[in-house]
């Protein structure tokens, strides 16, 4: 790659002028987007290991999708685990969305106290 072309981050490769590389040169564009992109999803992969061990859950939702969430008071981190869609809720209303989150909920409030968390702290 030329001095002048740096890639250090995917939103760099729409900086680039395709129609001035040469072909030698679009041939290594292609090379260090590649390994980008393995950075990013290694990276991605090792937050969402980390998110495994988070000890608490949060459960919300955005427009018509469930969104759960893992996260840990103690270093204040957080990181989403699962978006999801039903495909009965149409024309913008999230009827089944709400539903699921409120299951959800009851389902965490029930393992609560079960495990006699202290909700005082």
């Amino acid at each position: 790659m030329s001095k002048e072309l740096k890639l250090e981050t995917l939103s760099d490769v729409l900086n680039i002028d395709e129609v001035a590389l040469k072909t030698g040169e679009k041939s290594e564009v292609i090379k260090r987007i590649k390994q980008l992109l393995k950075e990013e999803n290694k990276s991605a992969e090792v937050s969402d290991k980390e998110a495994e061990g988070y000890p608490y859950t949060g459960v919300s939702i955005v427009g018509n999708k469930l969104v759960v969430l893992k996260f840990d008071l103690a270093d204040n981190s957080a990181r989403v685990t699962e978006v999801s869609v039903d495909g009965r809720d149409r024309r913008g209303k999230n009827i089944m969305a709400t539903a699921n989150a409120i299951t959800i909920i009851k389902k965490l409030h029930k393992t609560q106290i079960e495990q006699g968390v202290d909700n005082e702290s």
